[in-house]
């Protein structure tokens, strides 16, 4: 693993949600949700949610979770390591924990270990462990 991204809440600047001290899984219920649908996120957020979200798009757009998200129409849960503070129009998007502990996005790097690497494989692996370790998302 080179490095573990928590999952965060996001949500406009002007949402009603902002002004809870403490936000939890609970306080999402009712609210309209965008949906990341990239490889596996949707059946992730299946997963850590227990419950369906009221998914009002679905869509493979980082941007578009972003401009929907920044103009208050609906909230979304991302890890933290695909967060930007505005959408491309100029909206603000926030970023805040949740109250659950959700499982974090863990990214890293695998390799048949029986396969003898090159010297170019070996050098990249340790760059990129390297370069994990001192990541802080």
């Amino acid at each position: 693993i080179l490095m573990r991204s928590p999952r965060t809440l996001w949500l406009s600047s002007g949402h009603r949600l902002n002004r809870l001290h403490r936000i939890s899984l609970q306080d999402l219920h009712n609210e309209a949700y965008v949906q990341f649908a990239s490889d596996e996120a949707p059946a992730a957020a299946l997963r850590y949610l227990k419950v369906k979200p009221k998914v009002i798009l679905n869509t493979s757009s980082m941007e578009a979770v972003r401009g929907i998200v920044a103009t208050g129409e609906a909230v979304t849960i991302l890890a933290h390591l695909v967060y930007r503070p505005w959408s491309l129009d100029g909206g603000r998007v926030e970023s805040r924990p949740l109250a659950e502990k959700l499982p974090s996005l863990d990214l890293g790097v695998a390799w048949n270990p029986s396969k003898i690497l090159s010297e170019a494989e070996r050098k990249f692996i340790d760059y990129l462990q390297n370069e994990g370790s001192n990541a802080s998302v």
